[in-house]
């Protein structure tokens, strides 16, 4: 699962050949969403994976819904998952600013994410403030952001009168063992149960972009507190290999690792000169991307493919 944008077409073309790359062998759908492009930059990644020989499906939103628009992305994308006719062994939630860049992350994830009802992450504890506002939300009656030209913005708003649409989830997520711990969101892995376990449970149609409050862009957050409430179970992934706690850490030294230690996924890698640069040195310095006889090859694939009409 991912998110596409107009702006990081390239990126996560990248983002997508390295999965492909590094889980050979894997029968692999994609799933993604673009929100509401000019481009219809969703259709040109499509075709890339129809291309790479990948079945990929696009939600497409009618409008751009902006930053804050991630938690209704994710359920939509949960919900179409859990419609497919048969389950899946794992399912990756991955950022296109992230990039796969060891071999071997199919089988690691075949050894190490057995169960089918888990939820595999690197954890990370709220700020003060986020707290402060997730628990704001519980309540009957609170504080939510303003909204402009169909947008949620940073900025308080005003008073909602009624309960924020996931304050159900909230409250039995805290009863079965949320502590203001979540998955961090750049990536982690569901079971291949949980989208339809979440569904059977009414979870995934309880979203309502009308009964909002504060929590209204942490996905991962949502995504943590609704496998609590359905009683899930959590696996750490930096107890599963310590290689995961370095991440999110792509600018503290992480490439000065011994080639053991270095993570199969960083983050982030935004589509910026800066971030360009870094790209070059991770290609340069890993081994993984100088195999030059994989069969997803984003540059040969990218070659055949002509700009979507507007």
């Amino acid at each position: 699962m991912t998110f596409v944008h107009e702006d990081d077409r390239e990126i996560a073309l990248e983002m997508l050949e390295s999965v492909l790359r590094s889980c050979s062998g894997a029968v692999i759908n994609v799933f993604l969403t673009d929100d509401g492009s000019q481009s219809r930059v969703g259709d040109y990644v499509v075709d890339w994976c129809k291309r790479a020989g990948v079945r990929a499906i696009c939600l497409r939103n009618s409008r751009n819904r902006g930053f804050r628009g991630a938690v209704e992305r994710t359920i939509r994308l949960m919900k179409a998952i859990a419609n497919e006719p048969s389950a899946y062994d794992i399912i990756l939630r991955i950022d296109t600013d992230a990039l796969v860049i060891r071999d071997g992350l199919g089988e690691w994830l075949r050894v190490s994410c057995t169960d089918g009802h888990g939820l595999y992450g690197v954890t990370q504890r709220m700020r003060l403030k986020d707290r402060i506002a997730f628990l704001l939300d519980l309540l009957p009656i609170g504080p939510k952001r303003q909204i402009r030209n169909g947008l949620i913005r940073h900025y308080f708003g005003s008073l909602r009168f009624s309960p924020v649409w996931w304050w159900r989830i909230g409250t039995l997520g805290f009863r079965r063992g949320f502590s203001f711990t979540f998955v961090q969101g750049s990536c982690y892995l569901l079971g291949g149960d949980v989208p339809r376990e979440l569904m059977s449970l009414g979870y995934l149609d309880d979203f309502s972009e009308k009964r909002y409050g504060l929590v209204t862009s942490e996905e991962d957050v949502i995504v943590t507190v609704m496998c609590h409430a359905a009683g899930l179970p959590f696996y750490d992934l930096e107890r599963l290999d310590p290689t995961w706690r370095e991440v999110n850490r792509i600018g503290e030294g992480v490439l000065d690792c011994p080639l053991d230690r270095v993570p199969y996924v960083v983050h982030p890698l935004k589509s910026t000169a800066e971030h360009g640069v870094l790209r070059a040195r991770i290609k340069h310095r890993m081994p993984f991307f100088s195999i030059d006889d994989e069969p997803h090859d984003a540059s040969n694939i990218k070659a055949e493919i002509s700009e979507p009409p507007n």
